[in-house]
């Protein structure tokens, strides 16, 4: 029969001639009519196997580890030719087809010579014109599928097992990362079971969720962070910028790649373009240009703090957002996101790592040391 191979160590694609799989207990061998070729999935692992052998170390970090323990037990030779062989065995492609059963081993029921079947898993699915798989990796075609259609099965038990996983119920919230073929199965099935999505589209795909960004304010954290880490993302464009002075409104908004500049903020709520805002000013104005923008239809990003006053919060918590307007993706409601960063910084992470493997609670005290604050900045007042 013939299967497509490849070499593990030089990527090599080729059509061999292979013997038809013996037929053991627990399983069928199938007659394979229709073998999905997955592009993301394959690709992937043809440009893996192309890499020199510290490409494939790189890639692999777990492996590697394993590797250096194998030598410590049975030496660094013998380590060496069992990797060795290993890179030397081809590999089967493939892991979701459709045929027909040739052949039913002992132990299978439900199953006999001559039924159409939809087959799954990696090493048993592969492209090759007769394949082994074990009954729980089978299951009947219904008779109004094609054997086209059934032979993408398991991709949507894929996307099928992501949704199960997440445990959403019904009117809740979700938000589906990349749109590719995966990620459009997720939609489908969380709308079909009466859960929200947001969607967003990967940048690196075909169709880009693209982020019209506008500023207001842009001070030193803006220029030194924010602007930098978005400027570097394909999808997004500084749109408008707006500061409390004009000087520092044009000189900025040149630098730094803006469209427009501008010293009225609800130019930035009346541009029908912009898409999100990001609010970057002093503490005590945030609740006022969060509340505007949410209240005009634009995604916020807002630096902590979200407010200072409980009344600030009050007027948040009341006053819905418009659902449909100047949309980031379709459908949804605008999104507020508050830049809480600490929680990356690397003495965040180090406490995180330190602490990870407790079971037991624990009870912290910790000590911020701020510095003097001056009489004259907003913080020792409430507005």
């Amino acid at each position: 029969m013939k299967q497509i191979l490849q070499s593990y160590k030089t990527g090599d694609l080729w059509l061999a001639d292979v013997p038809v799989p013996a037929c053991k207990s627990g399983g069928v061998v199938i007659q394979t009519r229709n073998s999905f070729v997955s592009a993301g999935t394959e690709r992937m692992l043809v440009d893996f196997a192309k890499k020199n052998l510290a490409g494939k170390a790189l890639a692999m970090p777990d492996q590697v580890k394993k590797v250096l323990r194998k030598m410590q037990t049975e030496g660094i030779f013998s380590t060496l030719e069992k990797v060795q062989a290993k890179l030397d065995q081809p590999i089967p492609l493939g892991y979701s087809c459709a045929g027909v059963v040739a052949e039913a081993g002992p132990g299978v029921s439900g199953l006999c010579a001559g039924d159409r079947v939809a087959c799954g898993g990696a090493g048993y699915a592969n492209h090759a014109q007769y394949n082994y798989v074990p009954k729980n990796l089978v299951v009947r075609i219904p008779d109004a599928v094609s054997m086209e259609d059934a032979s993408c099965a398991t991709v949507g038990s894929i996307a099928l097992q992501g949704v199960r996983q997440c445990d959403l119920g019904l009117g809740e919230n979700v938000c589906i990362m990349g749109l590719g073929l995966l990620g459009l199965l997720a939609v489908q099935m969380m709308k079909a079971a009466g859960v929200r999505v947001i969607r967003v589209k990967d940048a690196a795909g075909s169709g880009t969720a693209h982020i019209e960004a506008g500023f207001i304010g842009a001070g030193n954290f803006t220029k030194a962070v924010l602007l930098p880490a978005l400027k570097k993302q394909p999808d997004v464009h500084l749109n408008t910028l707006c500061t409390a002075t004009g000087m520092n409104a044009g000189q900025t908004a040149g630098k730094e790649g803006f469209a427009c500049a501008t010293t009225d903020f609800q130019v930035v709520l009346d541009n029908e373009q912009i898409n999100t805002v990001f609010v970057t000013t002093r503490h005590n104005s945030h609740a006022r240009f969060v509340t505007a923008a949410l209240a005009a239809g634009k995604h916020v990003f807002v630096e902590k703090p979200l407010c200072l006053t409980p009344e600030d919060l009050q007027t948040l918590h009341k006053s819905p957002p418009t659902p449909d307007a100047s949309p980031l993706t379709p459908h949804s409601t605008p999104i507020l996101m508050v830049g809480f960063n600490r929680r990356f910084s690397p003495h965040a992470a180090f406490i995180r790592d330190y602490f990870q493997g407790r079971l037991t609670p624990m009870m912290v005290n910790y000590r911020v040391n701020a510095g003097i604050i001056p009489p004259d900045v907003w913080v020792p007042h409430r507005r």
